[in-house]
């Protein structure tokens, strides 16, 4: 997955490298998911390509992350690795480009009481800092 999204990085414009991420992503979440099987494919799939975007260009990783949080919205237990990746990139995004808001925003909404991905009091309160100095 990380070679694909990088060559897909690499060989097209920013704006058809988003395009086509999006596609990939799109495609991933699609899957039918009512088998554990899947299920779990779909999830390893998502949490590899967010962490993938994490490298490439920022407004890359602003398109394609942005969306794939709409995406994971209904359904943000199955793929809590990947909303925290995401969530976490984002917010690194938007401190770098001075929109401290937006940053706290996107940071702010990740469930810490999740049941699925369960955070230690160390990462809880380094999240609160975080979008408190946002």
């Amino acid at each position: 997955m990380q070679s694909l999204v990088l060559e897909i990085s690499q060989s097209k414009t920013l704006s058809q490298a988003s395009e086509d991420l999006i596609f990939v992503a799109n495609k991933i979440f699609s899957v039918d998911d009512t088998q554990s099987s899947s299920q779990v494919n779909s999830k390893i799939l998502i949490s590899t390509l967010a962490k993938s975007l994490k490298s490439l260009d920022p407004s890359i990783l602003q398109q394609v992350g942005s969306h794939m949080l709409q995406c994971l919205r209904d359904r943000p237990l199955v793929f809590d690795d990947a909303d925290y990746i995401l969530r976490d990139a984002l917010f690194d995004y938007y401190t770098t480009s001075e929109e401290f808001s937006q940053a706290a925003q996107i940071l702010g909404c990740l469930n810490l009481d999740s049941s699925v991905r369960l955070y230690n009091l160390n990462e809880k309160v380094d999240i609160y800092i975080k979008c408190a100095g946002a």
